[in-house]
């Protein structure tokens, strides 16, 4: 076993290369985690378009013909949600951690 008072100078850095840790930092890019790709986007849509044509005609069958129109609003405000959310991920901000001690 040796003897902590006997530690020799290899073990600690120098003095200049402990001033360089002092200052480093550490860098990453954060972007948005994005599940839904492209193909998903486009099968989600296709579903809910169809869901929302089928009931819209079954209401256009009852008589109910302007009720249509209120599913069609909602599948166009589901595309301009899932439009913005997508620009949306496409920001990237820097991100610099303080000093590390």
């Amino acid at each position: 076993m040796t003897d902590p008072s006997q530690t020799s100078q290899e073990e600690f850095p120098p003095k200049g290369e402990f001033e360089a840790q002092e200052e480093s930092r550490f860098r990453a890019l954060l972007t948005p985690n994005r599940s839904l790709g492209p193909m998903g986007f486009l099968v989600l849509m296709c579903f809910v378009s169809g869901i929302s044509f089928s009931a819209g005609l079954m209401f256009w069958i009852m008589g109910a013909w302007p009720i249509m129109g209120f599913f069609g609003l909602d599948v166009a405000l589901i595309y301009f949600a899932f439009r913005a959310s997508y620009k949306a991920g496409r920001c990237m901000r820097p991100w610099i951690s303080p000093t590390m001690p």
